[in-house]
């Protein structure tokens, strides 16, 4: 009986999010496209390990999701290279320019992601002040990225006491990261209109003091409550 040949799944890169493909070569360890890894330029291991971190997916994006980031980069990219090369002299329909930015896609996803990561210090966030969000927009999503009691030149007024004690927060999370915080007095669940790929969290608030253990990345919040 003839034997069959084996199929194989490839894992998309670890840094780029973009699938990998039969010829692309490849970091086999870590599934890294290596162009992306030569992009993101971090020698320093544990840095790297973080940043692949902040970058996995908590759950698979839907197909619209994917496609939506891809239209975004190539939109993003191919008005950057028409800008940069019509300032050189070389002007090209923008048409010719998206053609050339899909196939530059995960060497711009990796550039990009590490020109925004930056390594957070925790901050612990107290009830009882107001409560000010900062915002990073990353590949189209606007995503928390810091909380504090004490703004700076952007921010937002996310929360302000009112005198009852915060008991819950809701989180709402999409694949990447956090998108909104909602701050209840009660269990009951926000009203809020549902969203495809749009998942709500619940934290449970003990204490008058929130102890907020930002992630590494620029997109997410983890919580830790005391």
């Amino acid at each position: 009986m003839p034997r069959e040949t084996p199929t194989y799944a490839l894992l998309p890169c670890a840094l780029c999010q973009f699938e990998t493909a039969s010829g692309d070569d490849i970091v086999i360890s870590s599934c890294f496209h290596s162009a992306c890894l030569d992009m993101v330029d971090l020698e320093d291991e544990l840095y790297l390990l973080r940043f692949v971190e902040a970058m996995r997916y908590k759950r698979q994006p839907n197909l619209l999701q994917k496609e939506m980031r891809r239209h975004h980069l190539i939109t993003c990219l191919s008005a950057g290279l028409l800008e940069s090369f019509a300032q050189q002299g070389t002007h090209l329909p923008l048409e010719l320019w998206n053609k050339i930015a899909e196939h530059l896609l995960p060497h711009y996803a990796s550039a990009n992601a590490r020109s925004l990561w930056r390594r957070i210090k925790p901050e612990p966030v107290r009830m009882t002040e107001d409560i000010w969000c900062k915002y990073v927009d990353f590949e189209g999503i606007r995503y928390i990225t810091k909380l504090s009691n004490s703004p700076s030149d952007g921010w937002e007024l996310i929360y302000r006491p009112s005198g009852e004690s915060i008991k819950y927060i809701f989180t709402a999370e999409n694949h990447l990261g956090v998108i909104s915080l909602l701050f209840s007095t009660s269990s009951n669940e926000p009203q809020v209109d549902e969203a495809p790929g749009i998942w709500w969290r619940t934290v449970h608030v003990k204490g008058e003091d929130l102890a907020l253990r930002e992630r590494i990345d620029a997109c997410s919040l983890l919580f830790t409550c005391p």
